[in-house]
């Protein structure tokens, strides 16, 4: 009983864990998306 509720725990934690490290990397990648074509848009100055 006790070790299958600290495994629901530890699962929990893991998809937490998962969760927040997946909104970083979109976070990035869309400000990563957002520098380029800012770069690209600014780059024909002339």
């Amino acid at each position: 009983m006790m070790r299958k509720d600290h495994y629901s725990m530890y699962r929990h934690d893991i998809a937490i864990q998962l969760h927040w490290s997946m909104q970083i990397f979109f976070r990035k990648k869309k400000l990563r998306r957002l520098q380029f074509s800012r770069k690209i848009t600014t780059f024909p100055s002339w």
